[in-house]
């Protein structure tokens, strides 16, 4: 008998080198670089700006250099190529757009402050309030650049990271959910904030059905780019976290909706 690990075996120790490697790089060459820029304030617009890339641009990096090690070409990685959906399929996507970051950040914030309430737990860090002031502060041309890196390189980055390089290393073409369920746990730990890592876990959910459904990264993208580009419209027209009830439910039905309508077999071309 073969008592060789399988390949499945195989890719969750490869899975945590991998995110080892990027915490790794991270504390020593990213954020004493961003230290010797920035001195110890991380709250201003192009000090969140060079962390997100930073970080993001690492991990893209240090997956570029794994997939030639494994003889991977760029395209099975990234899985670049043109989707597999539907019209209902886009449509699905576009109701996760409009919901899922609602959702999830109302899910964080109130889950949060039941621990706090519960437990007497004390924020460390709060990343959303902290991105919303650099958004709204500052210089103008800081300011788009936060913008820019927030709805457009960021998500990219992300994307190639965890539903291109991540997913692959998980083997998602042939064990869609156990590289659904790793991406998503690790999307949310990569946040490094209660009340985010717990807020994105329904996109990033949504997100891996979508690469599952579409077989690529595409959609994804879109979709990520959209989501982000929608929060940061609330910030700027000053709507803050979107609590009322009704609010809420109309979200949490085109969320439902969102995941039922990619299930269908309509959904997929």
């Amino acid at each position: 008998m073969d008592n060789q690990p399988s390949s499945y075996e195989r890719s969750f120790p490869l899975a945590v080198v991998y995110v080892g490697a990027c915490l790794m790089w991270t504390a020593l060459v990213v954020l004493p670089l961003l230290v010797w820029a920035f001195g110890g304030d991380f709250t201003s617009p192009l000090a969140l700006s060079a962390s997100a890339v930073g970080m993001s641009g690492s991990a893209v990096g240090i997956g570029w250099a794994m997939r030639r090690a494994r003889r991977w070409s760029p395209k099975e990685t990234w899985a670049v190529r043109r989707p597999a959906l539907a019209t209902l399929g886009w449509g699905s996507a576009l109701l996760a757009t409009l919901s899922l970051g609602t959702v999830g950040e109302a899910l964080g914030t109130k889950l949060w402050d039941l621990l706090s309430d519960k437990l007497g737990l004390e924020l460390p860090t709060d990343a959303l309030a902290t991105i919303a002031e650099a958004l709204t502060m500052g210089a103008t041309s800081h300011r788009v650049v936060l913008s820019v890196v927030i709805v457009l390189i960021g998500p990219i980055l992300e994307e190639l990271v965890f539903r291109g390089f991540l997913w692959r290393l998980f083997r998602g073409e042939e064990r869609p959910w156990a590289a659904l369920v790793g991406t998503s746990l690790l999307f949310a730990l990569w946040h490094l904030d209660p009340i985010q890592s717990v807020g994105v876990l329904p996109l990033a959910i949504f997100l891996g059905v979508l690469r599952w459904r579409s077989r690529s990264l595409i959609p994804c993208v879109a979709v990520h780019v959209l989501n982000n580009g929608f929060a940061l419209v609330s910030v700027f027209w000053g709507t803050g976290e979107p609590t009322s009830l009704p609010w809420l439910i109309g979200a949490c039905v085109l969320g439902v909706s969102a995941f039922a309508v990619i299930s269908r077999r309509s959904a997929i071309r």
